[in-house]
């Protein structure tokens, strides 16, 4: 595939930081899961269909017979619906890809983790780790064909959650195995009927959010349609800001329809595809992951440059801080303060508003944030001229898009200076004492709760 680019140290640590601040989820697609038959590795997928081909009685004619669809169809004409579905659950129940690959990515943190085949491989390899369903990890399913589900079952969300994208083996119903439930299963997500989890599909649309794709089959028209409409249809249209990662066989006979369709999802997902070996690729991945949690420096280039605190909590408000530059220390003191109160603030630690980067990033920094703290000083009323100028007059375009009755911005004072003059319609608090921060937070979450319902 010509699109296949090297992936950067810079590559590798924004990847990094996506998933242990928990907002990359991964997407483990049909054609990841594999088993071993006479020395050569064959999809899961298919090995279920050679399995079925072996229960249908007298010479079926099919075309192919590691074609699942295929051989379902044919299947179905001599075997009633949940005789398939039986097979199904005990195929997947005793059948699961045992390589390493997979306790690789039981030992990544990802926080969500979409899987698009039915198969149980990486529930088997969180086992391995001794972690226990409802205890260290959680799984659920969408069920086309079933009741709406507000949401799904995940109780703490700092847990991983294992979610079943086309339903589970352990209940027949939902398992989309055929052509036809793919058809009623694209038509029940596009339509809504039963609408997915929504705090699985709030996860999809989230502009923050960055994929992981294994396996995943960008070359299935159906696919493109199902992750098209879980990223928000039209929205997708605007592009995604955040940088994912797909490793992917594109399987098409038309090279350039693989290039065509690459290209597509490059440039309107910000999509790319790495030139390594899945199992290489995941290996690595592993590994920087934990030298990053340990504070290690690898050899990739990605420093140990964060503190503890800088991990996001996954579903907490996003909070930015524009401060002038004397006041550092006290800006910190607000950081620190706002990631005990279980909020996930942004500030500039690296001193890039010093750079040419700035500019390029500013924007679209604070357009993701949910809040904005101005932190007002001598200092800050001193800049007539400022980055933090630039900031503040961005953050008040925003301010004015929000409904009354919410908010978006909050002035602070660190010091007994006067309020700026652009920010006196809103009201200021008082943080020369910074244990009045606790009033600021308590405020922040009741807005974000109102926000969620």
């Amino acid at each position: 595939m010509s699109s296949t680019i090297k992936m950067k140290g810079r590559d590798w640590k924004i990847l990094v930081n996506n998933i242990i601040s928990g907002n990359c989820i991964l997407v483990i697609g049909p054609d990841m899961a594999s088993v071993e038959i006479e020395g050569k590795s064959k999809p899961i997928t298919s090995h279920f269909a050679n399995h079925l081909v072996g229960e249908i009685d007298g010479n079926p004619k099919i075309g192919n017979e590691d074609d699942l669809e295929e051989v379902i169809e044919a299947f179905l004409h001599q075997e009633p619906e949940d005789a398939l579905q039986f097979e199904a659950d005990e195929f997947f129940r005793e059948n699961c890809d045992e390589r390493p690959v997979y306790d690789d990515l039981a030992a990544i943190p990802f926080n969500l983790i979409i899987n698009a085949s039915p198969d149980k491989s990486l529930i088997r390899a969180f086992e391995r780790k001794d972690l226990k369903i409802d205890k260290d990890f959680y799984v659920d399913f969408y069920n086309h064909k079933g009741r709406k589900r507000d949401q799904a079952r995940w109780e703490d969300e700092k847990k991983p959650m294992l979610f079943y994208l086309y339903g589970s083996s352990d209940n027949w119903d939902s398992v989309v195995v055929s052509e036809i439930h793919l058809l009623d299963y694209l038509l029940s997500i596009i339509s809504q009927t039963p609408a997915l989890q929504s705090n699985i599909s709030s996860r999809f649309c989230d502009e923050k959010t960055s994929f992981v794709f294994l396996g995943f089959g960008f070359q299935n028209w159906y696919l493109r349609i199902l992750l098209y409409t879980l990223l928000g249809g039209k929205e997708v249209q605007k592009g995604r800001s955040r940088r994912s990662v797909a490793l992917e066989k594109m399987m098409t006979d038309d090279k350039s329809d693989s290039d065509r369709i690459t290209v597509l999802f490059k440039n309107k997902l910000n999509i790319i595809y790495p030139e390594r070996k899945l199992d290489e690729f995941i290996s690595e991945l592993r590994k920087l992951c934990e030298n990053k949690l340990k504070g290690k420096e690898e050899e990739t280039g990605i420093r140990p440059d964060h503190e503890d605190d800088e991990i996001d909590i996954p579903g907490a408000p996003s909070v930015f801080i524009c401060h002038a530059s004397e006041d550092k220390k006290e800006a910190m003191d607000i950081y620190r303060s706002l990631k005990k109160g279980q909020l996930n603030p942004w500030i500039d630690k690296e001193g890039i508003r010093s750079g040419d980067n700035w500019n390029l990033v500013l924007e679209r920094t604070i357009k993701d944030i949910d809040y904005f703290i101005v932190v007002q000083s001598k200092a800050m009323a001193g800049k007539v001229r400022g980055y933090v100028n630039k900031e503040i007059n961005l953050a008040l375009r925003l301010a004015d898009e929000v409904r009354a009755g919410f908010n978006y911005l909050f002035p602070v004072l660190i010091d007994d200076s006067e309020p700026l003059e652009e920010l006196r319609k809103y009201q200021t608090r008082d943080l020369t004492d910074i244990s009045n921060i606790k009033g600021l937070i308590k405020d922040i979450r009741r807005d974000w709760e109102r926000l969620k319902r």
